[in-house]
């Protein structure tokens, strides 16, 4: 019923935004408050910035306009060397690949060293698996991250514009040779089948969807397998052939 429909409609809107709203939050850091410093007696880093500057470092991290923005700011603020010195003692496997260096910027705008923990800390991270992202995405010495390409990679099922162009090509040249065929009751040329037609729905007479007409005596189903006996290298199935060409027929 349509109040049923009506409901699981409402129903899935809701699922959607509250899929949406940990993500938008996320992006505006009200998943990483400002966490407590560290006890860091090596550094000082506690004597090096108040906790109103921490908070301000903080805010304008997460006022930046994106990921891409944020990991680019990271990036501005962390260096990275290839390691010097190595324990001859250590695992292969257990060696660390590089050393960095951690700074923020005080009132006056000055980096001041600090350790990775009050770095993370003063951005709201609790691990460093983001820093982590920036050592597998950018090679040592760039000075700017690589976009991010999260939901921009183009599916594995989509069409090239060559195949897409050979379909609808395909399909207009068929419309100039449709019209005789509306007014005879056998198929000629090179789409006329043989084997006798037992199937009623495949008996189907001038099929008409907008402006594009499928011949006498055939199906979509013929037009594709005669499209892809023309082009057997296009890698295309029967439902995106079908999807093109009413696509076609509508904007006509």
């Amino acid at each position: 019923s349509r109040s049923s429909k009506k409901a699981k409609n409402d129903a899935a809107k809701v699922k959607r935004e509250k899929k949406m709203r940990p993500k938008s939050a996320r992006n505006y850091g009200e998943h990483y408050p400002l966490l407590p410093p560290c006890n860091c007696k090596k550094k000082k880093c506690t004597e090096k910035f108040t906790e109103s500057r921490r908070q301000q470092i903080h805010d304008l991290f997460w006022h930046l306009n994106n990921y891409n923005d944020r990991k680019q700011w990271m990036l501005q603020n962390i260096k990275r060397e290839d390691c010097k010195r190595r324990r001859v003692d250590q695992p292969e496997s257990t060696r660390k690949s590089e050393s960095r260096w951690y700074y923020l910027p005080n009132e006056e705008g000055h980096q001041l060293e600090v350790c990775k923990d009050f770095f993370l800390r003063t951005l709201g991270y609790k691990w460093d698996s983001v820093i982590d992202t920036i050592r597998k995405t950018t090679p040592k010495g760039e000075t700017s991250t690589r976009p991010d390409m999260r939901g921009k990679k183009s599916p594995a099922h989509k069409l090239s514009n060559e195949i897409l162009k050979s379909v609808i090509q395909y399909i207009e040249s068929m419309q100039q040779t449709a019209e005789p065929y509306n007014h005879r009751p056998e198929v000629a040329g090179d789409l006329h089948d043989s084997k006798q037609e037992n199937n009623s729905e495949k008996q189907t007479k001038n099929k008409n969807i907008g402006n594009v007409t499928i011949p006498y005596g055939l199906t979509m189903k013929d037009l594709f397998d005669d499209y892809k006996a023309k082009h057997a290298s296009h890698k295309i199935g029967y439902e995106s052939f079908r999807r093109i060409f009413k696509a076609l027929s509508n904007s006509e």
